[in-house]
């Protein structure tokens, strides 16, 4: 089950907009996706093609009509994703676009070019859908590929000319499919040889013979063609039925009324389709969700702007928000796992910084997107952030222990005061009261400091106490001296 979602929308005076919802159910794709995109011209059966795709019938999926108004504005994308497995037993996921028919009554050519653009840039198989054969007039409104370049480069700094810019965006630009419908034409080689009908494709590329000005231009869509899509494959289709009425509700048809041979044409075409569909990478980088919608946002922004968007410099950017916006999800993680009440205690706080970085890792490694190299980058920037928080937090909570250990110090030394200077004081009461204060330290004190502080403070204490009274027994001054030493000394010298 699914829905169409609207991804890329042209609102008020030419601008296009990205669709919300369609991003959000991007973002949670994280792992590889595969895009098919099929553009054509408007009214050409483009949604009839998709949705046998999507495996969606009856109507239920991309919308099919038979009126002159065309169904599709933009890009849509089909919320389900078909869950796919490469021959290697690699999982990815396919992600289907319907694009807004070329050439539509109602469009620029500059608009047709820059959703012909888009589609190109985010799929990695693109279905160019026609009706009959390859003639001049097919080559013709196929031409706007030679307008591409004018709004697509490769990297920055792309300024050759139109021909090397074509060729050096042929490098990245998704495998091609030309889909030819209602096809009736016997495949032949020039020689009256049978031909596939890749061959056919191939011999409607050859140049035509001739110099003049419009055999140039001719050969110049050709070139351009040849040069964007050097991975091109080709597939015919016959008329599905003979009745017209049949023919405008082809959707909602039942599929036992279809042509036998177009039924055939119809299995080949999808078999083909998923044999060319596989996880998209580029310079390195695996496609995922939430870099397809990242990707989508900056086409739009920099067309929006009217510049022209560099693809590496696209995907790199796009890896870089993808692994940020993973370091901040990665760090919130860090700091609910990390408690709020762990123990002022250095083994304690070492325990619960790792458990709580192992979770923070596993948050960025769940959600970071790119190359490797980039990732490994912003892991490190993450590992260097939680660090500096536990950092802050250990010693924000070393500092708080030092307080409260002076508070309960000052206790015990009021508690020994009151003992000391009583008169008559027995060794042996002494010796207890001593004994009662340190077990009530030891219960409540906290923190690496807490045996110096007892150190450095009592046993002085209980000197000068003893100086002050000098009707205590030497003995009974020792006594607690010796005590408090005792018990300070193996917690400093373990």
């Amino acid at each position: 089950m699914g829905e169409p979602l609207q991804l890329i929308s042209c609102e008020a005076e030419g601008k296009f907009e990205i669709g919300q919802e369609a991003c959000r159910v991007l973002r949670s794709l994280t792992g590889p996706i595969c895009v098919i995109a099929v553009c054509g011209r408007a009214r050409q059966g483009k949604s009839f093609i998709l949705n046998r795709i999507a495996g969606t019938a009856g109507g239920q999926g991309f919308e099919v009509g038979p009126t002159q108004r065309p169904c599709t504005k933009g890009l849509w994308m089909w919320s389900a994703p078909i869950p796919r497995v490469t021959p290697d037993g690699q999982e990815f996921n396919v992600i289907l676009l319907d694009t807004e028919g070329i050439d539509a009554y109602d469009q620029t050519r500059q608009y047709s070019t820059q959703i012909f653009s888009i589609a190109l840039l985010l799929s990695n198989l693109f279905i160019y859908n026609q009706m009959g054969g390859i003639d001049e007039v097919a080559l013709d409104r196929l031409s706007l590929v030679t307008e591409v370049s004018k709004h697509i480069r490769k990297r920055a700094g792309d300024y050759g000319s139109d021909a090397q810019c074509l060729h050096d965006l042929g490098e990245c630009a998704p495998q091609f499919l030309w889909l030819l419908r209602d096809f009736f034409l016997d495949l032949k080689s020039e020689d009256g040889a049978e031909c596939t009908a890749d061959d056919y494709l191939e011999m409607a590329l050859h140049n035509v013979q001739g110099t003049s000005e419009s055999v140039v231009a001719k050969n110049e869509v050709r070139r351009s063609i040849c040069s964007l899509f050097p991975r091109r494959r080709c597939v015919t289709l016959v008329r599905p039925v003979h009745d017209e009425t049949q023919l405008q509700q082809l959707g909602q048809l039942d599929p036992d009324l279809l042509r036998p041979e177009f039924t055939k044409g119809m299995d080949d075409l999808m078999e083909n389709i998923f044999q060319l569909a596989g996880p998209k990478i580029q310079g390195g980088i695996m496609l995922t969700g939430p870099l397809l919608a990242g990707i989508a946002q900056t086409y739009v922004t920099a067309i929006n702007g009217g510049v022209v968007p560099t693809i590496s410099t696209t995907w790199q950017g796009v890896s870089e928000q993808e692994c940020s916006r993973a370091v901040d999800l990665a760090e919130a993680s860090y700091a609910n796992a990390f408690p709020e009440d762990t123990a002022p205690e250095v083994e304690d706080m070492a325990v619960a910084h790792a458990l709580a970085l192992e979770i923070a890792l596993q948050t960025f490694r769940d959600t970071a997107a790119g190359d490797e190299q980039t990732k490994r980058k912003f892991e490190e920037r993450l590992r260097l952030s939680v660090e500096a928080v536990h950092t802050r937090r250990r010693d924000a909570a070393f500092r708080v222990s030092l307080r409260q250990n002076e508070e309960l110090l000052e206790a015990l030394v009021e508690r020994l005061q009151e003992t000391l200077l009583a008169e008559d004081t027995p060794v042996d009461t002494l010796a207890q009261v001593v004994h009662e204060q340190l077990e009530e330290y030891k219960q409540a004190a906290q923190g690496p400091g807490k045996w110096e502080q007892l150190a450095e403070r009592v046993p002085g204490v209980v000197a000068k106490l003893a100086q002050d009274r000098l009707v205590v027994e030497a003995t009974a001054a020792s006594c607690a001296q010796d005590m408090l030493r005792a018990e300070a000394r193996p917690q400093l010298n373990p």
